[in-house]
């Protein structure tokens, strides 16, 4: 005669199954986390916490038309598609100056209050990052290259309205700005603005040039 098996769980076997199921949950989030982190290095300066040009490039696409989603897609496709992008280069003024004095670790750690002061500055729709090297790129949503150059740059007294205090002295920057086209990507925006950068610096620099 066939013995039947019973269906009772024992505790042991409940604790057994608890177990697992706590073991699978710290494994999930173990794994959320990796991935997280495996993100913010693929998209973060690990020098400076900012955006590096790839998380530049994901948060630019973010404000974009076509990227909302939801209900309201369509009339925010629409709103985004008004809203002028501007790219603001910026280069320190006499950097080397810097590293060449007080050595590489100084000049980490100006580039680190610099990222500080960007951060805190910007409007919360706007994006900055490194570039790399002693530049940094500002992208501001809904504002035109005229409007960012009137923000920071006095032209009556020829100067950029940028100077940061930093651990080894007051900062400057020579900077070009342009507006973000709907049809090009921000390498293209940033080659202009580049360009308008070396224009400021030529001039004196401590400058800010729009170039269309």
């Amino acid at each position: 005669m066939r013995e039947r098996r019973s269906n009772v769980v024992t505790g042991s076997e409940t604790e057994d199954l608890e177990t697992k199921i706590t073991r699978l949950e710290q494994e999930n989030e173990k794994l959320k986390f990796e991935n997280e982190l495996l993100l913010s290095r693929a998209t973060k300066d690990p020098l400076t916490d900012l955006n590096n040009r790839r998380g530049l490039q994901e948060a630019v696409q973010l404000l974009r038309p076509g990227s909302s989603s939801g209900e309201k897609r369509e009339s925010d496709n629409k709103e985004k598609s008004r809203r002028p992008m501007s790219v603001l280069f910026l280069d320190v003024d006499n950097f080397k100056v810097i590293n060449d004095a007080y050595g590489h670790e100084a000049g980490d750690q100006v580039l680190k209050e610099i990222a500080q002061h960007l951060q805190g500055t910007i409007r919360g729709g706007d994006v900055v990052g490194r570039w790399g090297g002693e530049e940094f790129v500002v992208v501001f949503n809904n504002a035109s290259p005229d409007q960012i150059q009137q923000k920071y740059y006095n032209k009556n007294q020829q100067r950029a309205l940028l100077e940061i205090k930093t651990s080894q002295g007051v900062i400057t920057f020579s900077g070009g700005v342009t507006e973000l086209e709907p049809d090009e990507s921000l390498e293209q925006a940033e080659e202009r603005a580049d360009r308008a950068m070396y224009e400021a610096k030529q001039s004196g620099k401590n400058r800010i040039v729009s170039v269309v």
